[in-house]
């Protein structure tokens, strides 16, 4: 009962931690963080290598969204994870919110991007795709959520601990 008690508390940090990731700026580590921005990987204390103090922001490459590197582990984590035959449509519903959540933020970017497209219907755009967005994160969450609950203890630590690792921007965690 204990164990199952520190699963759902590990469970419930997890999925805190995913929604303040996938509520982050897409940008937020070129902005002077370290590993990002002017500053090379230095806290931003280094000046930039080309261009002046008015480069361009919106030239900064986008860091990818965590759960968009997740899901490209997917296939190498089910495989470690040997999931059963009974556990497949768990997975397959996971992995279907987890890409169609992935696929909505891309298309997002692109359309954010477009100066060629009207600025206030852009911004309409950006809150209309911010809404389906928080929709296809909850279902991947309740998706996530029903998988966790078929794997057995062994799976949910491995499977918690790469997504914990996704999460952290791929830091190295002990399985």
């Amino acid at each position: 009962m204990v164990g199952a008690r520190v699963s759902g508390l590990v469970w419930v940090g997890m999925m805190a931690a995913l929604a303040a990731c996938s509520s982050m700026p897409r940008n937020a580590e070129a902005q002077g963080f370290p590993g990002g921005g002017r500053g090379g990987g230095h806290g931003g204390m280094r000046p930039s290598q080309g261009g002046g103090e008015h480069s361009n922001q919106a030239a900064t490459p986008l860091t990818e969204d965590p759960l968009a590197g997740f899901l490209g582990t997917l296939h190498a984590l089910r495989m470690e994870l040997l999931v059963r035959e009974d556990q497949v449509e768990h997975w397959s519903s996971m992995q279907d919110a987890l890409r169609a959540y992935v696929d909505l933020g891309r298309d997002a970017g692109q359309q954010l991007r477009n100066s060629a497209i009207d600025p206030l219907l852009r911004l309409n755009n950006f809150a209309d795709d911010a809404r389906a967005r928080a929709d296809a994160l909850q279902k991947v969450r309740d998706r996530t959520t029903e998988l966790v609950a078929a794997l057995d203890d062994h799976q949910r630590q491995v499977f918690a601990t790469r997504l914990a690792d996704a999460l952290s921007g791929g830091a190295s965690h002990a399985p």
